[in-house]
């Protein structure tokens, strides 16, 4: 599995903070009923809802992540 490492300036960081506080005010939106009305619950969990699958993996802050898929493709 890889690991990355962002080194970024304190106000890159304060902005990316900023952009992680608006995605938890987003919450509840169409994306996240989409979600939570279909099968996805069944193998992901979404820590703050009711998805509390264990089969796959943590979606928890997908949106924030540079990444996906253990690293292999661009989010």
């Amino acid at each position: 599995m890889r690991i990355r490492v962002v080194v970024q300036s304190q106000v890159e960081f304060d902005r990316s903070a900023q952009r992680a506080d608006f995605a938890r005010r987003c919450a509840g939106g169409d994306g996240e009923r989409v979600f939570l009305a279909n099968i996805c619950v069944n193998c992901h969990t979404i820590r703050g809802t009711t998805a509390t699958g264990t089969a796959g993996p943590d979606l928890t802050h997908i949106g924030a992540r540079a990444t996906i898929g253990a690293g292999v493709l661009p989010n």
